[in-house]
């Protein structure tokens, strides 16, 4: 580093500090406002940063001009009631098949549909809640388009129809036929106060279809 000797200033006087180089430094006093030799701001420094000063000016303003010029991206959104246009077939839809569902788990049908001459009572049992699940699993993805309070009445039903198949095909003696089984079950059902639940979650489903078509 180059040495240098600092000159003696007569007040409000700038000296040069080296021949070499341009550089000049000037005596002020920050506190009188008066040229003191208190400390020295060196020209030398200022000129060779300013080619990086005018560089970082110019990114600066080219940042700031593109970001104003630049015009926010536009998305269309679908109207308000698109969304729910086009979810009101699919809730009907799912309606339609939960009452088919209810009406084909309901017990006087399920067994007029699976009951077959020759066989033993556990093997009606099994046919008789293998087609109960089989129905209910196929619809189980449609529980998404329907009230949760309709669903739930849907899988109570399954499940007190699996209940009094098992219940019913228990009391009997294991050489029973399948005719005795369903008669057992009918009779069952009969003198249940419940036995006519398929009919009313029928009515349930019916109801909240048809507040689909007030919406």
């Amino acid at each position: 580093m180059q040495h240098i000797d600092w000159p003696v200033f007569e007040s409000g006087n700038i000296a040069p500090i080296s021949s070499q180089n341009n550089c000049f430094i000037s005596a002020v006093n920050t506190q009188t406002m008066s040229p003191l030799p208190y400390f020295y701001l060196n020209i030398c420094f200022v000129e060779s940063i300013q080619p990086y000063l005018i560089l970082f000016v110019v990114i600066l303003v080219g940042l700031v001009g593109y970001f104003m010029m630049r015009k926010p991206e536009k998305t269309v959104s679908p109207p308000p009631d698109a969304s729910l246009s086009n979810a009101i077939p699919l809730q009907l839809q799912a309606y339609e098949r939960m009452a088919l569902l209810v009406d084909r788990m309901a017990i006087p049908n399920l067994i007029s549909r699976t009951s077959h001459e020759g066989l033993l009572a556990r093997e009606m049992q099994m046919r008789l809640t293998k087609s109960i699940r089989d129905e209910f699993d196929y619809n189980i993805t449609q529980q998404i388009y329907i009230d949760s309070a309709t669903w739930n009445a849907i899988k109570t039903l399954k499940e007190k129809n699996l209940l009094l198949i098992n219940q019913v095909a228990a009391g009997l003696a294991p050489t029973a036929t399948g005719f005795e089984l369903n008669k057992a079950i009918l009779e069952k059902l009969l003198n249940d106060p419940q036995g006519n639940m398929h009919e009313l979650v029928s009515e349930a489903i019916s109801i909240e279809a048809k507040k689909l078509f007030k919406s």
